[in-house]
């Protein structure tokens, strides 16, 4: 019986005695059984079972791919919310600062560079300024106004001017009220420089007079002294016009500066030219 189940088996894939594989009718199949043994059978039908699987399984549908799984549809989004919208008004933003530029960087400043002199400052001169400016006569330049702490008591206009004169410094022009006023601050000045009315002369180097003699000149008068850092000055009264002058010279030499202030006089007694009334 199992003779011939085998031989009905090898009909279909018994191989040739050489290792191929062919059909062979029931005689040569049996044949075949009988050269090989039973051992060897096993072996072919062993062999011949996995070949068969091998080509079923090649043929079978279920070795092509994987089929495309169909996308499933998502659901459908979330309905929209039914509350109504806020009423509520929207937030603004907080303002920001404008950023604040950064200055450039500036040079260090070379020091060997001069320093840059600022031009002078122009001064509006007041009208009792402006008289004594418009009085002067004579080579002064460069006035300038006196004001504050600097003004003569009891004066209400004053100006200083450089002198074109190896032996003057300075000269000062002060305007006051009246006579009066004008003669005080000349006593109080000469003496707190030590100076006696009517005693001694420029020529002495320290004293006082008048340039016009009589009674009714007392107040056209002049004077010098040396101060104790050894600066000769030369004052003079102008009566009428109300103006005292303040000369201050380069050296302790006063006569130097009475000079000047009659520059050019010939009359005797003579009288001071270096300023006159604009008014008169």
């Amino acid at each position: 019986m199992s003779r011939v189940r085998s031989a009905a088996v090898l009909r279909t894939f018994a191989p040739y005695p050489g290792g191929a594989t062919g059909v062979f009718s029931g005689e040569t199949a049996q044949r075949a059984v009988r050269n090989l043994g039973i051992k060897d059978m096993s072996k072919l039908i062993l062999t011949a079972s996995l070949l068969a699987v091998l080509a079923i399984a090649a043929c079978s549908p279920a070795a092509a791919g994987p089929s495309a799984t169909p996308s499933v549809p998502s659901g459908p989004s979330s309905p929209p919310s039914a509350e109504p919208p806020s009423s509520a008004p929207p937030e603004t933003p907080a303002p920001v600062p404008p950023a604040t530029p950064t200055p450039p960087a500036q040079p260090a400043p070379d020091p060997s560079d001069a320093p840059e002199i600022p031009d002078p400052a122009i001064v509006e001169f007041t009208p009792g300024e402006i008289f004594l400016v418009d009085g002067i006569v004579r080579d002064l330049s460069d006035c300038e106004p006196v004001r504050g702490t600097l003004l003569p008591e009891a004066a209400v206009a004053g100006i200083e001017c450089l002198a074109e004169n190896p032996y003057v410094a300075r000269v000062g022009f002060y305007l006051f009220d009246n006579d009066e006023e004008m003669f005080d601050h000349y006593v109080a000045r000469m003496e707190s420089e030590g100076v006696t009315l009517d005693q001694g002369s420029c020529f002495d180097g320290v004293g006082d007079g008048q340039y016009i003699p009589g009674p009714d000149e007392v107040l056209s008068r002049h004077g010098c002294f040396i101060t104790a850092e050894g600066v000769a000055n030369y004052r003079l009264l102008l009566p009428g016009a109300h103006v005292y002058v303040g000369i201050v010279g380069q050296n302790i030499d006063p006569i130097e500066l009475e000079d000047f202030a009659f520059l050019g006089s010939h009359d005797t007694p003579g009288f001071p030219t270096i300023w006159g009334n604009p008014g008169a």
